[in-house]
């Protein structure tokens, strides 16, 4: 399953496209740690790692594990609830929480700037639904997909195979370039 993911998303992260990448909830974790350590230490791209479901802290320890340098990815942690750059580093960005679309959107904004960032991996648009309705996530996913391809950026979206996920896949279908469903089997 893996190694057809990494196939298939390999030429459309090169062109520089919009991938949205649907997991089951189980695979999740090595869903991303394979796609994270493809990006930074396959194809040697920097880029901002957004998470939604872990602290800076956590997700920078497992980052650390696979042995990716550390000037490969800036973060926005959207979990910790403190705003603004962390004070130690210039590596990540806090914001208030999932429900910040504004902060976040301006956040990605500032680290595209600071770091010249060549992707932004987005953990999951799942966790999104949990704290915004389906049609304000909708829009953001929109608005924040459009800016990630003006910026002429390579954008991967996770989006787990859940009820409330399921209803925004073909939303999010249309806005990217290529849909990767790890879900069939």
């Amino acid at each position: 399953m893996i190694d057809d993911l990494l196939v298939r998303l390999a030429k459309q992260i090169l062109a520089k496209k919009i991938c949205l990448v649907v997991s089951r909830h189980q695979d999740y974790n090595e869903v991303n740690t394979t796609l994270i350590k493809y990006l930074t230490l396959t194809l040697k791209l920097k880029g901002i790692y957004i998470a939604l479901n872990s602290r800076y802290v956590d997700t920078v320890q497992e980052i650390r594990a696979l042995k990716i340098p550390a000037d490969s990815l800036c973060y926005i942690d959207a979990v910790t609830n403190q705003s603004g750059m962390e004070e130690d580093s210039r590596s990540c960005v806090y914001i208030q929480g999932p429900d910040s679309l504004t902060e976040l959107s301006l956040a990605v904004h500032e680290l595209t700037k600071l770091m010249n960032a060549q992707f932004v991996f987005l953990d999951s648009v799942t966790t999104l639904l949990t704290y915004n309705t389906a049609e304000t996530t909708e829009r953001f996913m929109h608005y924040f997909l459009n800016k990630v391809r003006t910026s002429e950026m390579t954008g991967v979206v996770i989006s787990l195979d859940e009820e409330k996920s399921n209803k925004l896949i073909p939303v999010l279908s249309q806005i990217s370039d290529v849909v990767i469903d790890l879900t069939k089997d």
